[in-house]
Order: structure tokens, then C-alpha cells, then sequence
């Protein structure tokens, strides 16, 4: 319970540095993507084991230049984002898949979905399509902005449910 509330205070810290900073820089390095998604999945999994974390890929490393602090930070966004509309139970399941130039992850859940009214506003700054989770969970209505910012200055685009990057 500390860890996810530390957790959620650098995220909601770091989601505001970015959203206050007029330029915000890119530190590029070499570093293992899917290493980097099993840290960020056994910390949801110790935090919420009422939900059931997968990781498929073929890979069992994948290395990638980019900002590791920015992919870690999207990463944990929209893991954040499945944790918090999935039911008691649920399954989230993180795929990775690498092309020629380019790797895939794309997120998926069980849980209550994106009413289709709101998701044309998803990617918005202080989207209305912010909502509580499901236990209560407060939405600052940023995450997925700041998702969709990161990923394209990493050369990434973002779309419901998936992230393709460039690499």
C-alpha cells in the first residue's frame, strides 16, 4: 500500500513536471524494454494482487534506444489506467511484439472499457473524459495526455489500447 501511494505521488509529480516544462528534453539510451515492463508489472502485481498481470512476447530481452525514465513513466500510465478498470479478479495482459524497425506493446483488459462517447477526448489535457477508478480512484483527467506527449517525442504514436515505437 505504500509503495502504490509513493508510486502514485512521483507519477502525479513527474505528470505535472511535464505538463509545466515548456521543452522538455529527451535522454536517449540503450536499455531492455521488456525488462523494463517486468519491474513495472511485479510492482502492480505486489500492490494489486487482486488483479492478474500476463506479459506475452516471444522476446525474452528487447533492447531499444530511447529515454528509459520517459518509457517507464508511459508504461506505468496506462498499466495504471488498466489497474484502475479492472474488476477484482481481472486479467491485464501486456504484449510485445518487434518488427523490423519498429516494437509494439499493446495493453489490454477485462475491465469496464472506455464508453465510446469519451474516447475521442481521451488524449486531451484535462480530458473530460477523466473518471474515478473503480474503487475510488481520483482522475486528474492528464495521464493519457501526458502519455500521448512522451511517446511522440520518443518517436512513438499511441493509440487506444496499443503503443508502437520506432526504434
Amino acid at each position: 500500500e505504500i509503495t502504490s501511494e509513493s508510486i502514485r505521488i512521483i507519477d502525479n509529480f513527474l505528470q505535472q513536471e511535464h505538463l509545466e516544462s515548456p521543452k522538455i528534453h529527451t535522454k536517449t539510451n540503450r536499455f531492455d524494454a521488456i525488462g523494463k515492463l517486468v519491474i513495472i508489472l511485479e510492482r502492480l502485481k505486489e500492490a494489486h494482487s487482486d488483479k492478474q498481470f500476463r506479459l506475452k512476447t516471444e522476446e525474452k530481452h528487447m533492447f531499444i534506444n530511447a529515454d528509459e525514465l520517459k518509457f517507464f513513466q508511459i508504461a506505468h500510465n496506462v498499466l495504471s489506467n488498466s489497474v484502475k478498470f479492472t474488476r477484482k479478479n481481472g486479467v491485464i495482459e501486456t504484449t510485445v511484439k518487434a518488427y523490423a524497425k519498429k516494437i509494439e506493446i499493446t495493453i489490454k483488459d477485462d475491465g469496464i472499457g472506455i464508453p465510446d462517447e469519451l474516447k475521442p477526448f481521451v488524449f486531451e489535457k484535462k480530458s473530460r473524459a477523466g473518471r474515478p477508478g473503480l474503487n475510488g480512484e481520483i482522475s486528474n483527467g492528464i495521464g493519457l495526455y501526458v502519455v500521448k506527449k512522451l511517446y511522440t517525442m520518443l518517436g512513438g504514436t499511441v493509440v487506444l489500447g496499443a503503443l508502437f515505437l520506432f526504434i
